[in-house]
């Protein structure tokens, strides 16, 4: 339970910062800063609690966002969805390559649902889709270097926070 809270805690961190600091900093575009951290709770946390990141991210950013209320929350679950099936399935040598192979196909899923969303519920006409592509590219560029900026900063020091954001098996000697 306690690692529930401080998940959601987490993520609701991250999605503050993402709606006050990188306005700021003109990288808004491009950076989804609760993205990457989803893609690897799902690679390294239990189902309920990446459930309840996905929610919990979902409906903080969609606060503030100018896509329909339910569009981030759509993405975000089906995202979760599809990336635990192709990480279950696909990729199954859980290496590094294939980590950020399941962050563009993930980046994909969510962009493709999250427009499809906006182009569903509101006027179709207004959608510029080459200013859509340059996001979608954008957001794969900024996701991947956000993962990997998250891969070496939280495995490198697996060690010292291995009780609070790893489920670890037990050792069998």
């Amino acid at each position: 339970m306690i690692r529930v809270a401080l998940t959601i805690l987490l993520f609701l961190l991250l999605t503050v910062f993402q709606i006050t600091v990188l306005p700021q900093l003109n990288i808004v575009d491009f950076l989804l800063l609760p993205f990457p951290m989803l893609l690897f709770s799902v690679e390294f946390w239990p189902k309920p609690v990446t459930y309840a990141s996905a929610i919990t991210a979902a409906f903080s950013l969609s606060l503030f966002a100018t896509a329909p209320l339910s569009a981030y929350l759509f993405a975000f679950v089906l995202t979760v969805v599809v990336a635990e099936v192709l990480y279950e399935h696909f990729f199954t040598n859980r290496s590094f390559y294939g980590t950020l192979v399941l962050t563009i196909l993930a980046t994909l899923v969510f962009e493709t649902v999250l427009l499809l969303v906006v182009i569903f519920t509101s006027d179709a006409e207004s959608i510029s889709l080459s200013r859509s592509f340059t996001h979608v590219w954008r957001r794969i560029v900024g996701n991947t270097a956000a993962m990997i900026v998250l891969m070496y900063l939280l495995l490198g020091i697996e060690r010292i926070f291995r009780s609070w954001f790893f489920i670890r098996e037990p050792r069998r000697y």
